[in-house]
């Protein structure tokens, strides 16, 4: 299997003085507020007018619109609970460093429920939003990087390779047996990958069929005007995530190779990815043009920091290819120019 080399996080500096750490809290913090936001509109604003003017107009009952107003607000507020740990994870991230912990994974939650880590043998920390790539890794290295615990509890956690924060809070000691999170971490995060760009795609769908039933239904389109709107804008927003689909297949048959590559200056998108352009030198002194039209800020800024990056296949004009670290959840589809 191949594996590549990685720089360890800064032990002699607060966390937040690396830059890509600081872009993805930042673009953390602020994706998960607008959650809320988007939750208590709908809660408190959206639905009540809905029923307001159904009972104006007397048209049809609400309660088509509202049970549906009702499930997105319950699955946006379910996966915003994560967010209560940003405000207290920052100010430990601006001044302490992190430091390296022996760690196992005693509970593997999916991404959007809570994992248990054991740390150092007598710390275990709730940690929300590992995806199974993250905990694979983790089982691999045997240790997490921490900053904290406070007073509190509360603390912040990253894996090997990746700038990515998550917040985390000081559990009762475990008493579930360890599970085994393994597998290739290069493979798991491609699959993941392959999901999310899917999935907004497969809510539409979901959307448009639950307004044909309500409309079979005789509910009028005036009702759902704004839910099906709503989710064509979604799903136009996460349309540079498609290319991701393509990511499992590129992996499966990868022969990885490290070549230098500089990038040009890019600017990243409020979902923490961006379209970023470059120069690959090959080994018999050609260049050739690279773009990736959905890579992560955490990939750019390890780019960044090594100057290199892995290739699944030699480049070639015109080929499409996946480009990371392999076994880190370092990953992108890149096209050759």
């Amino acid at each position: 299997m191949t594996l590549a080399t990685l720089h360890e996080p800064a032990q002699d500096q607060p966390a937040m003085a690396d830059w890509t750490t600081t872009i993805l809290f930042d673009l953390m913090r602020k994706r998960a507020w607008r959650l809320v936001t988007a939750c208590v509109l709908i809660a408190v604003v959206i639905g009540p007018w809905a029923a307001l003017m159904a009972h104006v107009f007397e048209e049809n009952p609400p309660y088509p619109l509202a049970s549906g107003l009702a499930l997105i607000w319950i699955f946006a507020a379910f996966n915003s609970l994560w967010i209560l740990g940003i405000p207290r994870s920052a100010p430990l991230l601006r001044t302490w460093a992190w430091r390296q912990a022996r760690a196992r994974v005693v509970r593997a939650g999916r991404p959007s429920f809570t994992s248990l880590i054991e740390c150092d043998g007598d710390l275990v920390l709730r940690v929300n939003r590992l995806s199974a790539a993250h905990l694979a890794l983790i089982a691999r290295t045997g240790r997490v990087w921490v900053v904290g615990c406070d007073d509190k509890g509360w603390a912040a956690v990253r894996v090997d390779g990746s700038h990515v924060v998550f917040p985390a809070r000081r559990a009762k000691v475990s008493r579930e047996v360890p599970v085994k999170a393994e597998g290739d971490v290069t493979a798991l995060i491609a699959a993941r990958m392959r999901f999310g760009a899917t999935a907004q795609i497969r809510l539409l769908i979901g959307v448009v069929a639950w307004a044909a039933v309500m409309v079979a239904l005789d509910v009028r389109l005036t009702y759902l005007g704004g839910i099906l709107g709503a989710s064509v804008g979604m799903a136009a927003m996460r349309r540079s995530a498609v290319v991701d689909r393509k990511l499992p297949a590129l992996v499966a048959d990868a022969g990885w190779c490290e070549l230098p590559v500089s990038m040009n200056p890019w600017f990243w998108r409020e979902d923490g990815t961006s379209t970023a352009e470059g120069v690959v030198a090959l080994p018999d002194g050609r260049m050739l043009a690279v773009r990736m039209p959905n890579a992560t800020v955490d990939l750019l800024g390890t780019i960044y920091e090594r100057g290199t990056v892995w290739f699944s296949a030699v480049p070639e004009s015109g080929k499409t290819v996946a480009v990371g670290f392999p076994g880190y959840p370092l990953l992108a589809v890149a096209t050759i120019r």
